[in-house]
């Protein structure tokens, strides 16, 4: 009877400690960040989440269970009109303040309208921690841009894709 009794205890332990959390989240909008400052991504799709929640505005997630965490952040930058040069920057933000070192700058030309772009970090959330990607453009002709499939069965392209899973 131990036995069973320190089974099914160290069983909910394993569960309460090792709690899975996760979310994907997604966007099909044009996104034009605000100049000089820069803005947060904003998705429009919540595709998976467990153990978070997601800002009103939807551009942040709130994490409810502490642990490290494995997050990527995919965007796909474009010049919306042709002729235009310049370039992209991406970063996360945890708790309204950029995290050092999480920056990727992309550069974009005429000859090259549209590329992909992805941010990823290992980091140690709190509960109630807020986790972002914000960006910002060189000009006001550069953005996040959806694409969509002229293919029957091809999905489209999103203009963002954040993914966030607790590892431990």
């Amino acid at each position: 009877m131990l036995r069973l009794f320190l089974f099914v205890f160290s069983c909910l332990v394993t569960q309460i400690i090792c709690e899975d959390a996760y979310i994907q989240m997604s966007s099909v909008a044009i996104q034009i960040p605000t100049p000089v400052t820069g803005s947060l991504v904003t998705a429009d799709t919540i595709d998976l989440i467990k153990n978070f929640e997601v800002s009103p505005a939807r551009d942040a997630v709130i994490c409810k269970v502490p642990g490290l965490y494995y997050v990527c952040s995919g965007i796909q930058p474009a010049t919306l009109i042709r002729g235009i040069s310049g370039y992209i920057d991406a970063w996360f933000v945890l708790n309204g303040e950029a995290i050092s070192f999480s920056n990727s700058r992309q550069f974009i030309d005429e000859n090259s309208r549209v590329t992909l772009m992805t941010n990823t970090i290992l980091i140690q959330l709190e509960e109630n921690d807020i986790l972002a990607t914000g960006f910002k453009a060189s000009g006001p002709e550069i953005g996040l841009i959806f694409i969509q499939s002229p293919l029957r069965g091809e999905p489209s392209v999103t203009s963002f894709l954040f993914s966030a899973y607790k590892i431990r």
